[in-house]
């Protein structure tokens, strides 16, 4: 059940979704070309991975990293 959920996972893959990688990696998908998936982990950083190698979707740092801008804003 676990793999035909993450085989669906990675069927659905589209540019702009927010993946993990196996290795740890978080990224933003800039282009899919067959079974490779090139992401964008910094602003003008990209790496390509194989498209088995995304883990999840997601970004949960995410929520706390614009939590913690929020609050140094806040704080100027």
């Amino acid at each position: 059940k676990q793999q035909k959920s993450k085989q669906d996972m990675l069927k659905n893959l589209k540019r702009g979704d927010m993946v993990l990688t196996t290795g740890g990696i978080y990224g933003k998908i800039l282009n899919i070309v067959e079974d490779v998936v090139t992401l964008e982990i910094a602003k003008g950083v990209s790496i390509r991975v194989a498209r088995v190698g995304i883990s999840s979707l997601g970004n949960p740092g995410k929520d706390e990293e614009e939590k913690k801008g929020k609050e140094e804003k806040s704080e100027k």
